[in-house]
């Protein structure tokens, strides 16, 4: 900090603006400010954004020293092993669902019926398990800075 606004027409102008007052909430009365210029008069942003452009460098450089390259996260281990016991279990389900006839026939209808519980059964569970289950993990990190106006 401590650098100087160095174009004289605008410091001219804030102290214009400074020196001028302002109305308050419609009493007739000027009131001179010995802080400055008030919040939301026609030099506020542009003042505003003076004052931030440093933290924006700061936040600049904040993002180069901390953003790693690369991919940032890559599948949980345990999301991608649910995956797999889920996939697995879909595909019986479907087994099941398509050789419906010769399962009843081979292993009885009570027999089927049952299997065909289970595997829907298993199918939920897994699929439950994986909405609960993150399914990515953070390996790198990335910054962003994002500043809308004088904000």
């Amino acid at each position: 900090m401590g650098n100087k606004i160095k174009d004289k027409n605008l410091v001219d102008l804030y102290w214009k603006l400074v020196n001028a007052g302002y109305i308050n909430s419609g009493h007739k009365e000027v009131i001179h400010s010995i802080t400055g210029v008030p919040q939301g008069g026609i030099i506020s942003p542009l003042l505003s954004n003076i004052y931030l452009h440093e933290f924006d460098l700061f936040m600049e450089n904040i993002k180069k020293e901390y953003t790693e390259k690369g991919v940032v996260s890559k599948m949980s281990p345990k999301y991608a092993k649910i995956l797999g016991e889920e996939r697995k279990a879909r595909n019986k389900l479907k087994t099941l669902l398509k050789n419906k006839s010769v399962g009843i026939t081979e292993i009885g209808k009570a027999a089927y019926t049952e299997a065909l519980l289970q595997a829907k059964s298993t199918l939920r569970r897994y699929t439950a398990q994986k909405r609960s289950t993150p399914s990515r993990i953070r390996i790198r990190t990335r910054v962003y800075y994002v500043r809308y106006a004088d904000d």
